[in-house]
């Protein structure tokens, strides 16, 4: 169950990751593989780090594991009345160099960690988590990259559509982890 647990955590933390590369690829931005991977390790480290501290209390029992799937579905909440608002232009207008690709990389990190706090507090393996969510993250960046160079044109691709599929994960995983 922790298996399907890391990879619903890594595909919340990360789908935000795949708007950015999908709005970069409709700028026709290329995000380098250099660039990726440093966006990458931001965010595993921070998951890593996260999770790790937050684990500590998970000898507690079943009430740590309840109190992290709480924050979960909330933060998955939030992301999906937040979503109501989100137009996707707070990426449009950005330069991409390796100064943005570290504050990029510092940002996504700073939005594995409450995800990350969650985890931990359900008992997730620090390794694992930061594991799925550094190795998705390159992943989704790389693939949005590509669907926004090809589908740059279409109006199909909506970017509020990748928030309300990363707060349903989210709630998904923490009602998951209520069970566990």
């Amino acid at each position: 169950m922790h298996l399907l647990s890391t990879l619903l955590l890594g595909i919340s933390t990360n789908l935000d990751n795949l708007l950015i590369g999908v709005s970069f690829g409709f700028l026709k931005k290329r995000i380098t593989i250099k660039a990726n991977l440093v966006i990458g390790l931001f965010s595993a480290a921070a998951t890593c780090f996260f999770c790790y501290f937050s684990s500590m209390f998970s000898r507690f029992g079943r009430i740590p594991n309840i109190i992290g799937g709480i924050i979960i579905i909330l933060i998955g909440a939030f992301s999906l009345i937040l979503s109501k608002e989100y137009d996707g232009k707070q990426y449009r207008d950005i330069t991409f160099s390796w100064k943005d690709t570290m504050v990029l990389g510092s940002g996504l990190a700073i939005n594995c960690i409450p995800v990350a706090i969650g985890a931990g507090l359900t008992g997730l393996s620090p390794l694992s988590a930061s594991l799925a969510v550094g190795v998705l993250s390159v992943l989704s960046v790389a693939i949005g990259n590509r669907i926004g160079f090809t589908a740059s044109a279409s109006k199909l691709l909506r970017p509020r559509t990748f928030c309300v599929i990363g707060g349903i994960i989210m709630i998904a995983l923490g009602t998951l982890e209520l069970f566990i």
